[in-house]
């Protein structure tokens, strides 16, 4: 290979190398957010230390796994379920959720509602109420132990950095 012909190769190499390393740049600044899991409150569907990709989007619907902050405060990240939003009605009677007084089945919580001992409840009886557009109601999936809407009331749709996605 003449030394042309090399350096030709080298260069377009570089070009590549420029390029996929702007594509990557581009899709985690505007697309993707890596996040690692911390704390208890999503037990048993994700446990501490695993790590994910959030889709930075505001498209939520119930049953999504949403990032999300709490008063723009962008240090402390929290990871939830919608379990209600955008002009739903919602309640809790005797362990079960019902959204637009429909009963919803909740089948990520199945194992922990076999674990319960006679008369106990995973999540105490919450009155119907309506959720405004633009807002979530969340909670998460380790009812007993989690922080979430029942504490701090329902989150807005700019407090939301994106749903979770796929495993890293």
């Amino acid at each position: 290979m003449s030394r042309g012909k090399r350096g030709t190769a080298l260069e377009m190499f570089i070009v590549v190398m420029v390029v996929i390393a702007a594509l990557i740049i581009v899709l985690r600044v505007w697309f993707f957010e890596p996040v690692k899991i911390e704390g208890n409150s999503m037990n048993d569907t994700l446990i501490t230390g695993e790590k994910y990709f959030i889709y930075k989007t505001k498209n939520i619907k119930n049953g999504d796994i949403i990032v999300f902050t709490l008063n723009g405060n962008e240090n402390e990240k929290y990871i939830k379920r919608v379990v209600a939003g955008d002009g739903d009605t919602m309640k809790i009677e005797q362990d079960e959720l019902y959204i637009n007084g429909d009963k919803r089945k909740e089948e990520y919580l199945s194992e922990q509602k076999k674990a319960l001992d006679e008369g106990e409840v995973l999540t105490e009886d919450i009155e119907e109420m309506e959720i405004r557009k633009g807002e979530y109601y969340v909670m998460g999936d380790n009812r007993i132990n989690s922080i979430d809407s029942r504490e701090f009331g329902v989150i807005t749709r700019k407090d939301i950095l994106g749903k979770l996605i796929i495993k890293e």
